[in-house]
């Protein structure tokens, strides 16, 4: 017995403390990590729209409207057609997609039977519409407007095809 006691050694008790810091820190920096990887996911979001928008504005100076908010890949002047000639897949279930893994949203005003603005949608980070994660990028005859993440409504055709 007396050899037991002499043993160097960490007592119970001195482990359980070192287990509940280490519980307490993991509970503090999973959240922040989670933030993070929240706003690279957003960063990531709105640097594929200004694409896509760059894109639209090329369409847009040489045609004197933007595309169609029509999925077909065979209409000329459908936003398919236009962003699939520039190597991106729109209005199919292999896609473009934000990182939450949802389809950007893409509708148009007309007048005059011409295509004259466009919005861009991205759900954002809550993954629903009307939230304050939802990120917008709108053009016009002016250009291309900057982010904007009010909550608006989100109606048109969807990348995946699906409306």
């Amino acid at each position: 017995m007396q050899k037991l006691r002499d043993q160097k050694g960490f007592t119970m008790v001195e482990l359980m403390v070192v287990v509940v810091i280490i519980g307490i820190l993991a509970a503090v920096a999973v959240p922040q990590f989670s933030k993070q990887a929240d706003k690279a996911k957003t960063a990531r979001a709105e640097a594929e729209m200004k694409s896509i928008a760059n894109i639209l504005s090329i369409y847009y100076a040489e045609k004197g409207q933007y595309p169609k908010a029509n999925n077909s890949d065979t209409a000329a002047d459908s936003i398919a057609k236009v962003l699939k000639d520039y190597g991106l897949k729109w209005g199919s279930s292999d896609a473009i997609k934000d990182p939450w893994g949802n389809p950007y949203i893409y509708n148009v005003e007309v007048q005059d039977g011409k295509v004259t603005k466009f919005n861009l949608h991205c759900y954002g980070a809550d993954q629903e519409a009307n939230k304050a994660s939802n990120i917008t990028i709108s053009g016009n005859k002016d250009g291309v407007t900057s982010i904007n993440t009010d909550s608006v409504t989100m109606s048109g055709v969807k990348s995946d095809g699906t409306t």
